[in-house]
């Protein structure tokens, strides 16, 4: 969230959305999102989700 400055809700939203990549299954239960996914969505990402 740091990455985008957006708040919690709308980085899950845009998950839930499409408008952003799934998070990955990291162990433990525990979930992340791949450093190259989000480079890769960030360089490629559609303004209107701004």
């Amino acid at each position: 969230m740091r990455i985008t400055s957006k708040t919690c809700v709308t980085i899950y939203r845009w998950e839930k959305d499409g408008l952003m990549p799934k998070r990955a299954p990291i162990g433990g239960g525990s979930v992340n999102w791949r450093m190259t996914d989000i480079d890769d969505w960030m360089a490629n990402k559609d303004t209107k989700a701004d």
